[in-house]
Order: structure tokens, then C-alpha cells, then sequence
């Protein structure tokens, strides 16, 4: 009877370490907000996308904190929203910068951030991602293309409409494909 205890007890416990695996990997790469310390968000345009005498064009936070514009007139654009705590994210990043080449080919490429600026940096830093454009999205940008989690890649035509949008790991062979 004690054996028989014992056992029910132990795949209680490898039940509860089996839920507790699970939710961590499915939250891992979530919606929710980290805390933005140092994230300048005031900086930025306060609309995410613009329509003026030069084109489309998108705004953003760059490494350094500062505004950048991106005009969007020449080809598509592909963004990929992405966040520092995002495992998936993080295994992606480095394979993206490495076949940027060929993504250039079609599209201009922007990774845009959502997380700790220091953190972000610091991951791209050691990961030798020195190719592809880093930024840090804006709340009205990540809003105005319903981006609720990480990681997730649109690309934008040159008239501002979004041409393909995919939630999860990028698939490079449908996007070099497009």
C-alpha cells in the first residue's frame, strides 16, 4: 500500500513539473510588457506610420535611444517584432542577420524590439548581429499592426498596406518566396 502511495505521489509531482515546463514555454514569448527602464519612448514620432510629400515612412527608436525614420517608398519592408526574452526570438535573430543578403534582395529589413534596451543590446552585441537594422518599436506602431506577442513578421508594401503578417519562427524559404 505504502509503494503504491509513494508512486501516485511521484507522478502528482511529475505532473505539476510538467505543467510548470509547459507554461513557461508557452508564456515565454508573450504579450505581456517588461519593464521598460531606459526605453525612450517619448522620443519617438508620435505616429508610427506617416504619409508625407516623401513616401511612407516608419518610425522608431534606435539603439541608441534616438528617432529614426525609415522611408518605405523603394521596395517592401520586412519587420520582425521580436523581444530579448523571447527564446524563439533569440534563436532566429542570428540566422536572419547571416541570410540578410538574401532577404535584401527583395525587402528593406528592420527587427524591432520590444524589451529592455540593455538587454537588447546587449544580446545583439553577443551575437555578432551586426547586418541587420535593430530598433525598438513604438506602443502606437506595435498597435496600429496588431502585434500581440513575439515573434511576429509582416511585410509592408511601398503603398503601406501589409502584404503578409506571420505569428511563430520565421518560415525563410515563404518569405524569400513571396
Amino acid at each position: 500500500m505504502k509503494v503504491y502511495t509513494l508512486c501516485r505521489n511521484n507522478n502528482n509531482i511529475l505532473v505539476a513539473f510538467l505543467f510548470c515546463l509547459l507554461f513557461i514555454l508557452f508564456t515565454s514569448c508573450t504579450a505581456v510588457s517588461p519593464p521598460m527602464e531606459g526605453f525612450v519612448e517619448q522620443a519617438v514620432e508620435t505616429r508610427g506610420i506617416d504619409e508625407n510629400n516623401s513616401g511612407l515612412q516608419i518610425s522608431y527608436t534606435n539603439q541608441k535611444g534616438e528617432s529614426q525614420i525609415e522611408f518605405l517608398d523603394n521596395k517592401p519592408t520586412m519587420i520582425i517584432f521580436w523581444t530579448d526574452y523571447c527564446y524563439t526570438c533569440k534563436k532566429e535573430l542570428p540566422k536572419v542577420n547571416a541570410r540578410i543578403d538574401e532577404f535584401e534582395k527583395k525587402f528593406d529589413v528592420l527587427a524591432l524590439a520590444h524589451g529592455d534596451v540593455e538587454a537588447t543590446n546587449k544580446f545583439v552585441q553577443e551575437n555578432y548581429i551586426d547586418r541587420l537594422t535593430i530598433g525598438f518599436s513604438t506602443q502606437e506602431t506595435r498597435d496600429s499592426y496588431g502585434i500581440i506577442g513575439q515573434p511576429i513578421t509582416i511585410i509592408i508594401g511601398t503603398d503601406g498596406e501589409v502584404l503578409y503578417k506571420h505569428f511563430g519562427p520565421l518560415i525563410f524559404d515563404e518569405v524569400l518566396n513571396f
